[in-house]
């Protein structure tokens, strides 16, 4: 580049590189750009040292001709294709000299980024997954909800006067969250239609039939790891066991809060997919920890709970039937091999579960590069 010019754009000399600066004119894409007369001040540089030669007059474009000469958007970047073939015979004999005889009851694939199968014992055959259909589930939740995505507690009042207790199932939410909300209803008019003192309070739930998927096994549900799944679960409806009666310990919660308080309520169950009033008024809101705490929760502790509550919610659906043909149908979408796979619940406790270990790897995989994502 002439030195020259070099010091018109201060542009500093650099030993040892090459620079090369293409001045094209602009094309005007919007009226917004201004007429053709500004475009010699707008397209190209302008400088004393430096004559460029008169720009021809150009006709301005409609914004559709624009659209239509713009290029075909480029094809979305998914999960690569899994190969069929193992590529690494080395690692192969090694991975099963390890398993020996114990083959048949095993599923192992090992492959890298690009696709390549590395090396795979049984990888097509259906197994339980047990604990690894969390990976499914959370996957599922981050890419529906988005690593932004906090589950709420809400407190409503009602056009007649009456609370509303809404939830989407918090692991954490607990007794300081409750005597929050003991509080604000006291204090927020909610007895101003039935007299002072008693708060009249709706809470919305799902009905006992449903708080527990119905392929777990009836003694896994008297474990602290089979508690029943519910909106409103305080400690995830577990103490040193589950708690096999949420509701009745939800209310005798809250009536010792008001009482501690001072007040008296007045408690009902609705429907909790029973829709809200269009001029409901939101009065408080307790947040659950962030999406990277919910993650680690359902898969660093291997939590149950928040991974069947995740499940229904990136589903938008306490239907757990059709909150699982939801997550089937996104895993298709995934372009993963599906073959075989059954989706039964959100944690893998339900034993009629079935997964691949491709799919589980691919899986695993998607999800292990969202979490590194969440953590940036």
């Amino acid at each position: 580049m002439p030195d020259s010019l070099r010091k018109s754009l201060r542009i500093p000399a650099l030993a040892g590189v090459s620079l090369m600066v293409l001045v094209v004119p602009a094309q005007p894409t919007l009226a917004a750009l201004g007429s053709a007369a500004d475009l010699p001040s707008r397209g190209r540089i302008v400088n004393p040292t430096l004559e460029s030669p008169a720009l021809p007059p150009l006709k301005p474009l409609k914004p559709a001709t624009l659209l239509a000469n713009l290029p075909s958007p480029p094809p979305p970047v998914g999960l690569p294709q899994l190969q069929s073939q193992v590529s690494c015979p080395s690692l192969q004999q090694r991975v099963s000299a390890v398993i020996g005889g114990e083959a048949p009851v095993w599923s192992f694939t090992v492959a890298d980024g690009t696709g390549r199968l590395l090396a795979d014992i049984n990888g097509t055959q259906p197994r339980k997954p047990a604990s690894n259909q969390k990976l499914i589930s959370t996957a599922f939740a981050l890419d529906r909800l988005g690593p932004d995505h906090r589950l709420s507690t809400r407190l409503w009042r009602l056009p007649d006067g009456t609370l509303r207790l809404t939830g989407q199932g918090d692991p954490d939410l607990a007794l300081p969250q409750l005597q929050r909300f003991t509080k604000l209803a006291l204090s927020s008019g909610g007895s101003s239609s039935v007299g002072a003192g008693l708060v009249k309070l709706q809470l919305a739930e799902e009905p006992a039939q449903i708080w527990w998927p119905a392929g777990w096994n009836p003694g896994d549900r008297y474990q602290a790891y089979g508690a029943p799944i519910t909106r409103l679960a305080i400690t995830s409806n577990a103490i040193d066991d589950a708690v096999m009666n949420p509701n009745s310990r939800l209310q005798t919660l809250l009536q010792r809060s008001f009482r501690d308080q001072g007040g008296t309520v007045q408690l009902s169950f609705v429907p909790g997919s029973q829709p809200l009033p269009g001029d409901a008024v939101l009065l408080h809101e307790e947040p659950s920890t962030n999406m990277h705490g919910l993650l680690s929760l359902a898969n660093t502790e291997s939590h149950n709970f928040t991974a069947e509550v995740l499940l229904r919610q990136a589903a938008d659906t306490w239907d757990l039937a059709e909150a699982a043909r939801r997550e089937t149908a996104w895993l298709t979408q995934q372009g993963l091999p599906m073959a075989g796979v059954q989706i039964r619940d959100g944690s893998g406790l339900d034993r009629s579960n079935r997964s691949e270990e491709h799919t589980s790897e691919l899986q695993s995989r998607q999800y292990l590069v969202c979490r590194l994502l969440l953590e940036k």
